[in-house]
């Protein structure tokens, strides 16, 4: 009797699950035919106003309050951000008239930002990122939209955090940057390296002038802020080789500073910086590997016959890591103006002689000379 019972059950649950399924299905095409609706209207009105602007430079009032009104719902927002973003990749007839449009679009998109501000973190995070991608903070003078931004800094929420921190990047301003650096370093809350290396990146200004601020600012930031913004000046400016040496050879700097230290070194040539590379080889060789490592991949920039010399003997190292970083560095300099003496490098040992000549067509392949 309880087995029929058991399967009269397994029945009623087998059924339900049909019309649960059954269910699901019907909605799930029920959405996507509303969407699609929805997508062509936007882009019916979009198209528009396009029109307009080519014509007038103008775009209706009618439109800003429609569109303001619609997208008060994070549903329509996504839909009307998905239009927007395929039209900017195309980048076609209307690529122009769309940045105009979006640009008279931004007192209404400011507006907006205010209501998205009281949602939960996932509504508000998003709003902000959207308003970043199109560029809409570029130049912010709203006081309140600054205020919070800040704010959002220390959110528990580490989307809307790191959001926050992009958007206050994109607006171009140096000094915006800076005071959020510094609150992010005084901060319990978690930044990834990634995250403030992408919005140094994303500053569209004269980076220059952010780089000034930074290096002066340099001790108000933590370690890890430190760290990108050494390796950040590795791409924009090479007039701060003496400031990265000295912070490299002064004891007091944390071990993973002096790491980016070398990074800066790998990119940046600054004459003095060779001699004191090539002597910290045969210093840490034996001492410290992680360190030796990176001072013989930075070496590669530094092709004198003292550097070649160095890495040489770092061939024979008992870490396999030293081994190759130092075939590599050979092979890269073999490439360079002023490494003839690296052709007269020769090693008995097949797996070196390997991983050089590995190094060496890989690196003559990305400088062009093998197709």
């Amino acid at each position: 009797m309880n087995v029929i019972y058991l399967i009269i059950l397994y029945a009623i649950i087998c059924i339900c699950m049909i019309i649960f399924n059954v269910i699901a299905i019907i909605h799930n095409k029920g959405n996507i035919k509303i969407n699609s609706v929805k997508e062509k209207k936007y882009k019916i009105k979009i198209k528009e106003q396009l029109k307009k602007i080519e014509i007038i430079n103008e775009i209706e009032k009618e439109h800003t309050k429609y569109i303001k009104r619609k997208l008060l719902s994070s549903n329509n927002l996504l839909t009307y951000e998905s239009i927007i973003s395929n039209y900017l990749k195309r980048k076609d007839e209307n690529y122009d008239n769309l940045k105009k449009y979006l640009e008279l679009m931004k007192p209404t998109f400011n507006e907006l930002f205010y209501k998205y501000q009281k949602r939960n973190s996932v509504e508000k995070s998003y709003y902000i990122k959207v308003m970043t991608e199109y560029k809409l903070l570029k130049n912010n003078i709203i006081p309140a939209i600054d205020e919070s931004l800040f704010e959002n800094l220390n959110d528990e929420s580490i989307y809307c955090r790191d959001n926050s921190y992009l958007a206050i990047c994109s607006m171009e301003d140096p000094n915006k940057i800076n005071d959020a650096l510094i609150i992010i370093s005084n901060s319990e809350k978690f930044f990834h390296k990634n995250i403030i290396t992408i919005g140094l990146n994303l500053y569209n200004g004269k980076s220059n002038e952010l780089l000034n601020i930074l290096v002066k600012n340099f001790n108000k930031y933590s370690d890890n802020i430190k760290c990108c913004i050494i390796e950040y000046a590795s791409y924009i400016d090479n007039n701060y080789g003496k400031y990265i040496l000295e912070l490299f050879l002064n004891k007091k700097t944390p071990r993973q500073i002096r790491i980016s230290c070398l990074k800066y070194f790998e990119y940046v040539f600054y004459h003095p910086a060779g001699a004191i590379l090539t002597a910290s080889v045969y210093k840490y060789l034996d001492k410290d590997e992680e360190l030796c490592y990176y001072i013989i991949k930075a070496l590669k920039n530094y092709a004198t016959k003292t550097a070649i010399k160095a890495i040489e003997k770092s061939i024979y190292s008992e870490n396999f890591k030293i081994r190759d970083i130092a075939c590599e560095s050979l092979a890269f300099i073999r490439l360079g103006i002023n490494a003839k003496e690296v052709d007269d490098f020769l090693n008995n040992e097949s797996e070196l002689l390997e991983m050089y000549d590995y190094y060496f067509q890989k690196n003559k392949t990305r400088s062009g000379e093998i197709k």
